[in-house]
C-alpha cells in the first residue's frame, strides 16, 4: 500500500515538473520570437527611450514631448512592421516550396524592400521631429547617437532586434 501511495506522488511530482518545463520553454521561444512591434508596447518607455532621454538629460516637457513622438511614431509603424512581418513569411514559404516561384520570391522582394524603404523615411522622419524639440548641445549629442545607430545598421554589423529603430 505505500508503494502505491509512493509511486502516485512521483508520478504527480513528475507530472508537475514536465508542465512546468513546458511553460519555461514556451516562455523562452515566446520572448526569443515575438515581433519587434509587442517589445514595446503603447505606454511604454523601452531600453532605447530610457537611454535617449539620459543621453539627452531631457527636461520634463522635453520628456513628455519625446514620449508622445515615440508613442506616435509607434502608432504609424505598427502597420508597416506587420506587413514586413507578412512578406517575411512570404518569402520563406515561398522558399520551401519543392519547386520555389522566382518570379513570386523577387516580386515579394521587391514589396519588402520598398516597405523597408518607408520605414526607413519614417524613421528619419521621427528622428527629425525629435531633434526639432532639442537645444544646440542636444542636437550635437542626438547626433552622435544617429551615426551610432546608423553605423551599427550597415553590412555585417547586427544589433538585437528590439533596439532596432525603423527596421
Amino acid at each position: 500500500m505505500d508503494q502505491n501511495l509512493n509511486k502516485k506522488w512521483i508520478i504527480y511530482a513528475l507530472v508537475f515538473l514536465l508542465v512546468l518545463n513546458i511553460s519555461a520553454l514556451g516562455t523562452i521561444v515566446y520572448l526569443t520570437y515575438r515581433p519587434h512591434h509587442e517589445l514595446l508596447p503603447p505606454g511604454s518607455d523601452g531600453p532605447m527611450g530610457k537611454a535617449m532621454e539620459k543621453e539627452l538629460n531631457l527636461d520634463s516637457d522635453q520628456r513628455i514631448a519625446f514620449k508622445k513622438l515615440r508613442q506616435d511614431f509607434f502608432n504609424e509603424t505598427k502597420p508597416v512592421l506587420d506587413s514586413l512581418k507578412t512578406k517575411r513569411e512570404e518569402i520563406f514559404k515561398g522558399l520551401s516550396e519543392s519547386k520555389p516561384d522566382t518570379v513570386k520570391l523577387f516580386k515579394t522582394a521587391d514589396e519588402f524592400g520598398q516597405l523597408h524603404g518607408k520605414l526607413k523615411k519614417m524613421a528619419i522622419k521621427h528622428f527629425i521631429n525629435v531633434q526639432s524639440g532639442c537645444n544646440p548641445e542636444q542636437c550635437k549629442q542626438l547626433c552622435r547617437m544617429y551615426r551610432q545607430i546608423l553605423e551599427a545598421d550597415g553590412p555585417g554589423r547586427t544589433r538585437p532586434h528590439r533596439h532596432r529603430i525603423g527596421d
